[in-house]
């Protein structure tokens, strides 16, 4: 009798066992789209040359100069409601159809302060930034001799011994490695502290220091300070002593959802996120008008030609503060999405006049997309920038969330100096260059749409 309930046990722990793990393999491990699929995309779909003629330029600088205006807007800023707000009576008016909000909780870093006194040559106090997910500093701060390890990449570190590293506060400078990435290379090799230092000179008095999260719960202060601090710093042998106070404490946002109902219940995303450190015009003001742009003209299309798939338009928050809007999202709608969700289409930092245009996919077979979209599109010609397609770029946006179930994804990004700075602003962008940016995130989203099952 106890041999055959040890053997029932066994088969229903057994049962329980595959049916969990096969269930994983279905969410994580198998793809949405099939390799055929991707060469359907490299060929344009019906009507979408007229899609891309219709696009605005006036009405996108119209929208990205006023949500800019909205400052500040990250999490928990006095003004992010109004941002919200904003964004939701902009997807009424387009047309979209079951416009809501989707409560998101999420743990908020809040800053404290942060100060950073040089003590060796001489003394001097020195404007300085903390990074969001910051670790505090005890009462009495801490001190430590700076040391410049370029831009803080696994092979700049290896130039140095680790006696050098331990106890040392580490400079490093801004390069396309995410922060984050830095600012744990830093605590592997024994930082107390670690500070990013802007590449570019400040283009007035104000000094020039990039905002962004470092790494959640950060285990050591993380800081920003402009170029000419970080050169000072740099050049002669500094001693420096750092006081920051952060608390986490539990923190709300709202996502912005809207539809476009096809004649089939799967589904393609448009994201861009509202939120911003600053006016953040590029980041992402620009990025949300593009999908108001591409929101209006779908609607009025579809009168005449239904989409084949549903179209979901969501405006995440906090995005800055670590994707916890969209990882919220996919987190809570993880089956659905891995069973209905085609592809996501994210602008994020767009209109700079400046070039490459970044266009990051993932997986890789997106590439065949990538590059038919650049050439249908004739965007360099049409610009004057060149566009890089790229694959293996840790790009960070709210596609990154769907990308863990195996969801096809496209960025469209172009990174410039002022980004996560006071100086990234409306009248700084390209207005043309936007445009054609738009009409590719609206091409990718179009073939999607149309991507048979």
């Amino acid at each position: 009798m106890k041999n055959m309930k040890k053997k029932r046990t066994a088969f229903w722990g057994g049962l329980a066992a595959g049916g969990v793990a096969g269930y994983l393999w279905y969410l994580f491990k198998r793809p949405v789209l099939p390799a055929c699929g991707f060469d359907a995309l490299a060929h344009p779909a019906w009507g979408e040359d007229s899609l891309r003629a219709a696009i605005d330029a006036a009405r996108l600088q119209a929208d990205t100069e006023a949500l800019s205006t909205i400052v500040p807007r990250h999490g928990g800023s006095a003004r992010e409601h109004e941002a919200r707000n904003w964004v939701l009576t902009r997807f009424r008016e387009s047309g979209l159809e079951q416009v809501h909000l989707q409560r998101v909780f999420y743990p908020r870093w809040v800053d404290e302060g942060a100060t950073l006194a040089l003590t060796s040559p001489v003394g001097a106090d020195l404007p300085v930034l903390a990074f969001s997910g910051s670790a505090a500093t005890p009462r009495a701060g801490i001190q430590g001799r700076v040391v410049y390890v370029g831009e803080g990449l696994a092979t700049d570190y290896a130039r140095f011994d680790a006696k050098t590293l331990r106890g040392a506060v580490h400079l490093v400078d801004t390069s396309l490695t995410p922060r984050r990435i830095k600012a744990l290379n830093a605590r592997r090799h024994g930082a107390v502290a670690f500070i990013m230092m802007h590449n570019h000179p400040s283009p007035s008095d104000e000094p020039m220091m990039a905002a962004g999260t470092a790494v959640v719960g950060g285990r050591i202060p993380a800081l920003s300070v402009s170029r000419e601090v970080g050169q000072r710093l740099r050049e002669e042998p500094s001693v420096v002593r750092i006081h920051t106070r952060s608390h986490y404490e539990l923190g709300t946002t709202w996502n912005v959802i809207g539809e476009l109902p096809g004649t089939s219940k799967d589904y393609v995303v448009l994201t861009a996120h509202y939120d911003a450190w600053f006016g953040g015009a590029s980041d992402n003001a620009a990025g949300v008008a593009v999908m108001l742009e591409l929101a209006r003209l779908l609607c009025q299309m579809r009168q005449s030609e239904p989409l084949p798939h549903t179209i979901r338009c969501i405006s995440y928050g906090s995005e800055e503060e670590g994707t916890y809007g969209s990882i919220f999202d996919v987190l809570t709608h993880a089956r659905s999405i891995k069973a209905r969700c085609k592809g996501v289409v994210v602008p994020d930092v767009v209109g700079w006049p400046t070039g490459p245009l970044y266009v990051d996919v993932r997986p890789a077979g997106l590439a065949r997309l990538a590059h038919a979209l650049l050439a249908d599109v004739g965007y360099q010609d049409q610009t004057g920038y060149q566009a890089v397609v790229s694959a293996t770029r840790a790009a960070y946006s709210d596609h990154v969330p769907y990308t863990f179930l195996r969801v096809p994804a496209i960025q469209f990004c172009t990174p410039h100096p002022y980004y996560h700075t006071t100086y990234d602003t409306a009248e700084r962008l390209d207005w043309n260059n936007l445009r054609w940016t738009a009409a590719l995130a609206g091409s990718a989203l179009w073939r999607l749409a149309h991507l048979s099952k």
